[in-house]
């Protein structure tokens, strides 16, 4: 039989239901069923030679064994013939690196196949091992840092490859050596980019400027959008929780802007955003039952499902008061302490002590950041209610009045006249304020087409401004090539909610939501009088976590979390259809009614909504 073994470029890793190849351009995910000893001997053998034979004798079955290397082969993670001798590195594999330091054992260089990670030869055991976190989390692609992460947690031999070609090694080590050897540095081979920071530097790495071993890794200049009056920023941070393996994990944040400068900062916090999110090493939390503790805010009044969704949902699990659960302290309005579960606040949250799904699955909604506590508060708080009013109004398929767009500031009037005009969007601003501060959509609309935005403020002019920018964001800044879902039931990912949507029939469907015949000038849009913490507290008491860490400078993150405001969920029948406000209509500032009661017990599935 012929032999194939594995490209050393390549890097193939032990997961926790398989092996993962991953290569320059792809990534093989192979599904193996067994112990990890089984999957371990399985990449040993595809880096030393393998036959169909011999993987068929592993594993057990003799189709699998061809298809599985027919399939490795065809991505170009196998060469025909055994491999070839290379010459001995000068650096140890990455892999090896992540022991040692989790020893405390000294080494002086670590290589991937893309990358040189040298550090100081009197570099101490605690910065030697921040260094190698670092150099995890930013690694790229996802496939790699997933496989890397899975070691650093088990610390099992569990990679073979992912080695440089020789001659780039040879490179990177003659740049080295012209490089200050009291520093640390991260070598990019293929694009000979150098990364260098000093050993008391790494523990202060933050948002302020990327760094490669930073949590902001990557930091890209401004672009204006397609020549309109909008610049995107992007911005790449750090795996937060390297225990997240195989979670979604979205590595790049936007900022848009009509100016650049402020683009930019844009993407910087909503990257410290999502880092801190996800950042749980350095936060307080305690195991402990309900009852062990003084002051719970309990699961039911932030996500709740119905009778008929409990009967099969398998994403999440019930909420068992009894059992021992991961808390975080959070804080109202007052100052006072109030715990809430761990899995309603960070994102990812992967307990190591639960096999299961999390009781809530939180995301990003309610999370924002800002350079002040107060100020990242408030955003936080109207995110919150801004999601509220999307959730609310589609399922109860409320047709709301739409702003005349005359009435509006010349700037937002000129944007959308420039989107009809080049792009032949109609641009559809929707007054979906309920019971608390004035809540705009911006539907951006034409036959097979559909982008959404939304904005929330006390002033509906503000609020109008940032669902236009958002949804005209949206539109530039994301990809729909890729197929839709095959089915409303395989929706799962926020993309894919969008997507789904962009057809003409279910368009026609979603008219609903932005065909209102009715215009009012912006000037009637009346949300609460009371400013936003005290009109949400008729609803409920609002909790904040503060997720402000030291990689999160000069950055404060604030978690909202409002009992009683419906959350944004994300993939077919998540909505949380057992709260009570969804089937509840609404008395606006105005005195009108909106809205009907509805039985909620046994409701749904409902379609997805659309907004990504």
């Amino acid at each position: 039989m012929n032999t194939r073994s594995l490209d050393p470029r390549w890097l193939a890793g032990v997961m926790t239901l398989g092996i993962l190849c991953v290569g320059p351009e792809a990534e093989v995910r192979v599904d193996v069923e067994g112990r990890f000893g089984l999957r371990q001997e399985l990449i040993r053998l595809l880096a030393a030679g393998a036959t169909e034979g011999a993987v068929a004798e592993l594993i057990g079955m003799t189709e699998e064994a061809e298809q599985l290397l027919e399939d490795l082969e065809r991505a170009g993670a196998l060469r025909a013939g055994p491999p070839e001798p290379e010459p001995e590195p000068a650096s140890i594999p990455l892999a090896e690196a992540i022991r040692r330091s989790a020893r405390g054992e000294a080494f002086r260089l670590a290589h991937t196949a893309e990358e040189l990670l040298a550090l100081p030869e009197a570099i101490g055991a605690s910065s030697a091992r921040r260094a190698v976190r670092g150099f995890v989390a930013g690694v790229d692609p996802p496939g790699r840092r997933g496989v890397y992460s899975y070691l650093a947690i088990w610390r099992e031999d569990s990679t073979v490859g992912d080695h440089p070609a020789p001659h780039l090694m040879t490179a990177a080590l003659g740049r080295l050596a012209g490089l200050d050897p009291e520093l640390v540095h991260v070598i990019d081979l293929l694009r000979d980019r150098v990364s260098s920071v000093g050993v008391a530097e790494l523990f202060r790495l933050d948002f302020s400027a990327p760094h490669r071993l930073g949590p902001l890794l990557e930091l890209r200049e401004p672009d204006p959008m397609h020549g309109g009056p909008l610049e995107l920023a992007s911005a790449r941070y750090a795996s937060p929780n390297l225990r997240a393996i195989g979670m979604p994990h979205e590595d790049w944040a936007r900022g848009m802007a009509p100016d650049a400068v402020l683009a930019t900062v844009m993407a910087r916090a909503e990257a410290a955003e999502r880092f801190a999110a996800g950042e749980v090493s350095r936060a307080p939390l305690v195991r402990a039952r309900e009852h062990d503790l003084p002051d719970v805010l309990v699961p039911h009044g932030l996500h709740a499902l119905n009778e008929r969704q409990l009967e099969t949902a398998d994403w999440c699990r019930p909420y068992d008061s009894d059992a021992v659960h991961h808390w975080v302290p959070g804080a109202t309005a007052d100052g006072s302490r109030r715990w809430v579960l761990a899995d309603a606040v960070f994102y990812p949250f992967p307990d190591p002590h639960v096999d299961a799904p999390p009781v809530i699955a939180a995301s990003s909604n309610g999370v924002a950041a800002f350079t002040s506590y107060r100020g990242a508060q408030e955003r936080a708080l109207r995110e919150l209610v801004e999601r509220d009013a999307i959730m609310w109004t589609w399922i109860q398929g409320v047709t709301r009045e739409l702003l005349d767009v005359a009435t509006l500031p010349a700037d937002v009037r000129d944007h959308a006249a420039r989107l009809a005009r080049e792009d032949g969007l109609e641009t559809a601003l929707v007054n979906l304020t309920l019971d608390t501060d004035p809540v705009i959509l911006c539907v951006l609309h034409a036959d097979a087409d559909l982008r959404l935005g939304a904005g929330c403020h006390p002033d509906p002019v503000v609020a109008a401004r940032k669902a236009l920018i958002e949804a005209d964001g949206i539109r530039q800044a994301t990809h729909v090539e890729q197929d839709p879902p095959a089915a409303m039931s395989e929706v799962e990912r926020p993309m894919e909610h969008l997507l789904a949507h962009l057809n003409a029939e279910q368009l026609g469907l979603d008219r609903f939501l932005f065909g209102s015949g009715e215009r009012i000038d912006v000037r009637e849009v009346r949300g609460s009088q009371a400013p936003i913490q005290e009109s949400v507290r008729a609803i409920g008491e609002p909790l904040f976590v503060d997720l402000t860490c030291a990689p999160s400078r000069p950055f404060h993150v604030v978690r909202a979390l409002v009992p009683g405001l419906v959350p944004i969920s994300f993939g077919y029948d998540r909505e949380p259809l057992g709260m009570p406000r969804l089937g509840e209509p609404k008395r606006l500032a105005d005195g009108r009614i909106v809205g009907r009661r509805v039985d909620m017990v046994r409701a749904g599935p409902y379609v997805p909504h659309p907004f990504p």
